[in-house]
């Protein structure tokens, strides 16, 4: 129940917590506590006559007089701060009414400045005379002054002095009463009319004890007897609820009488106007509540990023708002989502989380789980401490682990984890977005283009970003008028009609969606241009805004050259049989040797055994894909052309032995230079002649091709582990070979162990201008057949006899140490794990492994962004990985979709308007067109070289890095590269000398190499050797490891040297050269370095070097 406070009743308004305390206390106290000190509040508003707190809050009530009830009253903070010490005065102006001071009625008509404020008699003498209450305090000016004197009555001394005796005894007496909750605090509640009846505002009769006035209701009832209404003779006490329809009726009819005959007053003859004002104002705040609502939620559904999110969003509030209402602020939601909201609703409730179900058997295959876990152990995401242990707690049991210390936050882990997972054209992609949305934000906030042109600006990049990873998948077919969506268009290389495709339909129509990245990149340059932004900001806006459109119209070429090439890999999985094959091949990552138990000396100088992975896939007639993988693992190996050739050539021998018959075999690998190169293509030719078999190459984008290689790989390496953790070595490759054969091996894997090539005649393969640019190629007697793109063009033809060497090249042989029976050759199917509770649908035959499950109790997801596949069995979602076409479905409808849908629905309904062409909304589009083979490969015709300025700002930056042991960061020197300054306080680059992330990773890499190779020239090791490059590399890793934790204590703490940018600023302190900086140049160090610089008022150089000497004087040097 709300309790209240003695003077809600007498001033009105809410009782609650004072509006400067921040602990928003709310507690009801007696008003005797109140014994706050206000000599300076009276000073402050001029004004006198209270004597104490209590004194104050009663005059500014109209109490004038203490009350009978005095020692029951309560205060809330409110109240106390709005009568009391927290009280404010309104306006500046005189407040005395112009009956008594005549203001307002002369002909300026002009209220003079209030310099004092107004007593407390005073105020009782304004309320006798006027029955206007100003609260004392209030401006007076002096003429009323000087008029309140001439008509201020005169207060016997003796009753002053028993009413100051009266409240000082009151406030002595009842100091350290104790002050009580809110919800506690039982409340004396004052009615006007008790107030009224208690206490004569009149100051000649003050202090008579029997005064009286009349009630609030009977005041009331005098306005409504002026206005010929009935009075009211009674009021409602009981609950309106449990009211009779009578009485109900009775009051509703009174009310309006009231309401009306206050609202004649108000504005007469216009009473129906006004409360229907009032009426309409009251729905607009309900309707304007509703929006805020309503764009909250979609703000919330825009800005998440998966669909399952977006739906419980829309769940929230799918059943209160219709379908149309919905899309008028979500205008590309499509009904079937909005259908799919309610659904949810109903089976789990308003925008509840679907908790998941519990299972016994295992959701994450182990080899996920072990790749998570090798990544999140790693020592460049945790280290160990020396002390200490934590308790894991199990389903049956605990566990003890060792102490150790996260390097980055959960969700920076994750991040982490997902980039790593990502080919380099999704995470550059992804990352521009991220850049625009910076230079939005700050051409907005810093630069007043305004909050709502950037929110406009980022929700289309939002959108953009959105669709790419969804939708624009969706979209790309082979016969689409659009030409950001047709893959011969996009694929063909115009001045070539080899590789060329004419399609038989016009690409006169543009997408919506596609278009809304490039019109918020004409934007941004525009706005670059015409906005005042200091020359050096806007050369790094302009940086980055043209490095950003290059790095994601790179990442959208990217996806749809992975849908083309995909096509390859699903056209010959439909014509496999008993006699062709198709074999995907990958070297898998090195792996480094372990020991069961190690000492830390084993652990360093390791040498990664390389390992080549060929999975082979067959459909035989009326059965499941097949699969047979071959393992050839090298204790060592260069991973070139030439052990690809030798490997390949034994995988032909191979699968000729476990299928007699095999007549075509397709190879399928990424653009690795060990396979995408002149020796390999044409060696496999060769191979080919060789073995008697027609042979084709298709090769994959990034990423887009090798998954199989990759997920047997992990199984492999899982069953490599538990053998490790069986006791075992794994510290070589007969090593290796014995932990992948243990326990029965790997099913469908068969192990080679190989020793060196064995290589005839080494007289290298001709040359091959343009091989990188090539994509599919089939072999035939005297010439090849090759593609740019998959599809797209008749082929070009390439004879044998343009590659002119003096004399045939020997092919490489493998030694193979330990080879594999015949009778372990066998393709196997991957045989599906049974649910404990079979449903109807799970008693169908497994012939159809592609198809997916509609059920929600499904458990797999396809990881492919935009596919919609879910499965009950792990084993089929394998397979559809392996074999399967991924089903894409639309998140949401383009302007186009919706067009050619309300076609046909006015084509079913017979509606016979004209609405206009639907080529005009190319006509309408103010984005350039794009160009045909827009998302070729391209090949950078010229190299521009690093110049001296910039290879001297990276030598110094590694330098510096080396002598501190704090390495610099790529993406960290990108950025600083922009804002570097010469000693003068110019800028060191323009815009066109700025580098890359990727340009410079690249610098620190080399740089590192040859380092290297100088301190250990005296060893044993071939620096020739790739591999050995590649173990020197590592070996580097592992030192830059050890060295992590002096890392964390360098970030915290100031070390030797003190740098900025390139400049050692100890050296420069030590000789006496910081005076070479300009003064801008030294605020920006100062500034860098956290230096006050507030107390420097003169613009000269040494204050500036004195705080840099100081600093210097800190470091341990």
């Amino acid at each position: 129940m709300e309790v209240c406070c003695s003077f809600k009743s007498l001033v009105g308004g809410i009782c609650g917590s004072d509006s400067r305390d921040r602990k928003h206390e709310v507690q009801v106290v007696p008003l005797t506590s109140c014994t706050k000190d206000i000599a300076n509040h009276l000073a402050s508003f001029s004004f006198f006559g209270p004597q104490n707190e209590i004194d104050l809050i009663l005059c500014r009530a109209a109490i004038f007089k203490m009350p009978n009830s005095f020692d029951n009253m309560t205060i809330c903070p409110q109240h106390r701060a709005k009568l009391g010490l927290g009280w404010t005065r309104g306006s500046t102006r005189c407040r005395i009414p112009a009956a008594l001071s005549n203001h307002g009625k002369e002909s300026r008509k002009i209220w003079p400045k209030g310099d004092r404020g107004l007593g407390k008699q005073d105020s009782g003498t304004v309320l006798q005379k006027t029955g206007v209450f100003i609260q004392a305090g209030s401006g007076i000016c002096r003429t009323c002054r000087d008029k309140m004197k001439t008509i201020r009555p005169t207060i016997p001394t003796t009753a002053l002095a028993k009413l100051e005796a009266q409240l000082k005894t009151a406030t002595l007496q009842h100091q350290h009463i104790p002050v009580t909750p809110m919800s506690t605090v039982p409340s004396t509640l004052f009615s006007p009319s008790a107030i009224s009846q208690a206490f004569d505002l009149s100051m000649t009769s003050e202090y008579d004890e029997e005064p009286s006035t009349s009630t609030p209701k009977g005041k009331l009832n005098c306005f409504l007897a002026a206005r010929d209404v009935s009075p009211i003779r009674t009021s409602m006490m009981t609950p309106w609820e449990e009211a009779a329809g009578r009485t109900k009726r009775h009051y509703l009819r009174k009310a309006r009488q009231v309401v009306f005959a206050t609202l004649e007053e108000i504005a007469p003859n216009n009473s129906e106007m006004l409360f229907r004002a009032i009426k309409e104002r009251q729905l607009d705040e309900n309707d304007d509540t509703d929006c805020m609502l309503l764009e909250a939620l979609t703000a919330c559904y825009e800005n998440a990023s998966h669909w399952s999110s977006r739906r419980q969003i829309l769940s929230i509030f799918a059943d209160k708002v219709s379908f149309k209402t919905v899309q008028q602020w979500i205008p590309d939601i499509t009904r079937y989502r909005y259908s799919i909201a309610r659904h949810h609703l109903l089976l789990h409730g308003r925008g509840a989380d679907i908790s998941p179900q519990k299972h016994v058997r295992i959701k994450v295959p182990p080899e996920k789980l072990d790749h998570f876990l090798a990544f999140i152990t790693s020592a460049r995401v945790i280290q160990d401490l020396p002390f200490g242990e934590k308790t894991l707690k199990l389903s049956t049991t605990e566990i003890k682990i060792p102490n150790v210390i996260r390097n980055s936050i959960p969700e920076q882990i994750i991040q982490q984890y997902q980039s790593y997972c990502l080919d380099y054209f999704s995470a550059e992609g992804g990352k521009a977005f991220d850049d625009m949305v910076t230079v939005v934000d700050k051409l907005g906030d810093v630069y007043e283009l305004g909050l709502t042109w950037s929110k406009e600006q980022i929700r289309k990049l939002k959108l953009a970003k959105r669709y790419f990873k969804s939708d624009y998948k969706v979209h790309v077919s082979s016969t689409s008028r659009v030409p950001d969506h047709c893959r011969p268009y996009a694929l063909s290389l115009a001045n070539d009609s080899n590789f060329t495709t004419t399609c038989n339909h016009q690409h006169d129509l543009v997408c919506d969606r596609c278009n809304l990245f490039p019109a918020v990149v004409q934007e941004l340059e525009l706005q670059v241009e015409k906005a005042r932004i200091p020359h050096e900001d806007k050369e790094e806006m302009k940086f980055v805004v043209a490095q950003s459109k290059k790095n994601i119209e790179a990442w959208k070429a990217h996806i749809l050259r992975f849908i083309n090439q995909d096509e390859a890999r699903l056209d010959i999985l439909k014509a496999v049989d008993d006699s062709s094959v198709l074999v995907v091949l990958d070297w898998a990552m090195k792996f480094i040797p372990r020991k069961y138990r190690e000492s830390q000396a084993d652990w360093f100088g390791k040498r990664g055994l390389s390992w080549h992975i060929s999975v082979a896939m067959k459909k035989p007639p009326g059965k499941t894909l097949q699969t047979l993988t071959l393992v050839h693992v090298f204790q060592k190996s260069n991973q070139d052309s030439l052990y690809v050739l030798a490997v390949i050539d034994d995988v032909i021998e191979k699968l000729k032995t476990a299928i007699p018959g095999l007549k075509s075999v397709s190879f399928r690998q990424d653009n690795a230079g060990c396979y995408h190169s002149a020796a390999t293509i044409l060696g496999i030719h060769q191979l080919a002649v060789k073995h008697n078999v027609c042979v084709r190459m298709d090769f994959s984008d990034p990423q887009g091709g090798k998954g199989p290689c990759d997920r047997k790989a992990a199984s492999i390496k899982n069953h490599m582990r538990s053998y490790l953790n069986s006791g075992h070595d794994i510290s070589s490759a007969q090593d290796m070979k014995s932990a992948i054969e243990s326990n029965g091996g790997v099913r469908g894997v068969a192990t080679i162990l190989c020793g060196p090539l064995t290589i005839p005649d080494p007289s290298p393969f001709p040359k091959w201008e343009g091989v990188s640019l090539i994509n599919d190629i089939q072999f035939k007697t005297e010439e090849m057949k090759v593609w740019r793109a998959y599809d797209v063009g008749h082929g070009k033809s390439v004879p044998y006899s343009n590659f002119t060497q003096t004399k045939k090249t020997e092919l490489p042989s493998l030694t193979k140490i330990t080879d594999v029976p015949s009778t372990n050759l066998v393709f196997c199917e991957v045989t599906p794990r049974k649910c404990h509770v079979a449903k109807d649908k799970d008693t169908k035959t497994s012939a159809d492994d592609d198809s997916s499950d509609a059920d929600e109790d499904t458990l797999f997801t396809c990881p492919e962004d935009g596919c919609v596949k879910t499965f009950q069995r792990f084993s089929s979602l394998q397979k559809h990985l392996d074999g399967g076409r991924h089903k894409y479905a639309l998140e949401r409808e383009s302007f186009l979709d919706k067009a050619m849908l309300r076609y046909a629905e006015n084509l079913e309904s017979g509606a016979a308007s004209i609405v206009g062409q639907v080529e005009e909304i190319a006509e309408e589009s103010k984005v350039p067109s794009i160009k045909m083979g827009w998302a070729l490969k391209r090949v950078s015709t010229s190299r521009h070289r690093f110049n001296e300025k910039q290879k001297k700002y990276l030598i110094d930056i590694f330098l510096l890095g080396e002598q501190t042991g704090q390495k610099a960061d790529a993406s960290d020197v990108s950025k600083s590269m922009r804002k570097a300054r010469n000693a003068d306080g110019s800028l060191l680059f323009l815009s066109n000398e700025y580098l890359t992330s990727q340009q410079i990773t690249s610098f620190f890499s080399r740089t590192a190499a040859k380092k290297s190779i100088q301190v250990t020239s005296a060893s044993n090791l071939d620096l020739d050797d790739d591999d050995d490059l590649d173990d020197l590399v590592s070996a580097m890793a592992e030192k830059e490891l050890q060295q992590m934790r002096e890392e964390i204590l360098n970030d915290i703490s100031i070390q030797h040297p003190i740098t900025y940018e390139s400049y050692n600023i100890c050296e420069m302190a030590t000789a006496s050269k910081l005076s070479k900086f300009s003064i801008a140049m030294l605020q920006e160090i100062c500034k860098h370095y956290e230096l006050d610089t507030s107390s420097i008022k003169q613009k000269r150089k040494q204050p500036y070097i004195d705080l840099l000497d100081e600093l210097v004087e800190s470091c341990t040097c």
